[in-house]
């Protein structure tokens, strides 16, 4: 999406030029599609995620289980740059994913080539958290959602104060990706692994071309997007990533003003979207 202005003459474009801060619930519903409505090309598609805390970095469950273990750092807390730069840092974190996913948990093997069973394993992680491991929590993806009103509901669920919805205007990053993601982890290793280190690279999105049904998926509009190197949030990685991009914005988050949390709880119920209906139990 190019470099736009709010619709609404009240909302405050914050310090950080990405983020935009609404004065009441309407208000940030005008924003949300205003900015919906411009992102790119002649076949958008925007994707949603929402924070029911809007200091929340937009990284992982993993990167945020590796900072806590290794850094005791919080989800809105980023390591030292000094840290987060070194080899050694980058080194642990990756390996950490790779012990994760390789020796601790492996997937069942699929009879058909075409499903990816590793996407699978870490799509039932972030349906099922729960049933995830013990102390190594969480995959490299993040969810996303293709419906406004899901993020919408993670946005308020559980909200004690302000919330936050990001846009990721996802034709900006080109194209999904369908190699599988067994492949994806083999280059992670040997780039993080060889003899000159290197970053695994840009922030990916995955969604297999045959993926498995999955009703709380489904229901969800889930896609997901990984999380390529555990050190840097998405929002750092793409920042850097527009400084080459004459003025277009890869994403934008709308602030979900506190105060608001009976009228959106209102607003969604009215359209179904409700916990149950996006938790089914089977």
């Amino acid at each position: 999406m190019k470099e736009i202005m709010p619709i609404c003459s009240s909302t405050i474009i914050s310090s950080e030029p990405h983020v935009w801060i609404p004065n009441s619930f309407g208000n940030f519903l005008k924003e949300l599609e205003h900015i919906t409505k411009l992102c790119t090309g002649d076949d958008p598609c925007p994707l949603y995620r929402g924070h029911a805390d809007s200091n929340w970095l937009l990284e992982s469950t993993f990167a945020r289980t590796c900072k806590k273990i290794i850094l005791g750092l919080l989800p809105h807390e980023k390591p030292h740059p000094y840290v987060r730069e070194s080899i050694d840092y980058h080194r642990i974190v990756l390996n950490l994913l790779l012990l994760k996913y390789g020796v601790l948990i492996r997937p069942p093997d699929e009879d058909d080539p075409k499903i990816d069973p590793w996407f699978e394993l870490m799509k039932f992680y972030q349906q099922y958290p729960d049933k995830d491991h013990n102390y190594l929590k969480g995959t490299f993806f993040l969810d996303w959602s293709l419906s406004q009103d899901v993020a919408l509901f993670f946005a308020n669920l559980d909200r004690q104060g302000d919330g936050a919805v990001l846009i990721f205007d996802s034709v900006t990053s080109g194209k999904i990706l369908h190699r599988q993601v067994g492949a994806m982890l083999d280059l992670m290793n040997e780039r993080c692994n060889g003899p000159n280190p290197d970053a695994p690279g840009i922030p990916l999105m995955f969604y297999p071309e045959k993926p498995k049904y999955f009703e709380r998926a489904e229901r969800q509009k889930a896609r997901y997007i990984a999380q390529m190197d555990i050190r840097y949030d998405l929002e750092d990685i793409w920042e850097k990533q527009e400084s080459n991009m004459n003025g277009e914005l890869i994403y934008l988050k709308i602030i979900l003003p506190n105060g608001t949390q009976h009228v959106c709880t209102q607003h969604l119920m009215e359209k179904g979207i409700t916990k149950t209906w996006l938790f089914p139990q089977k």
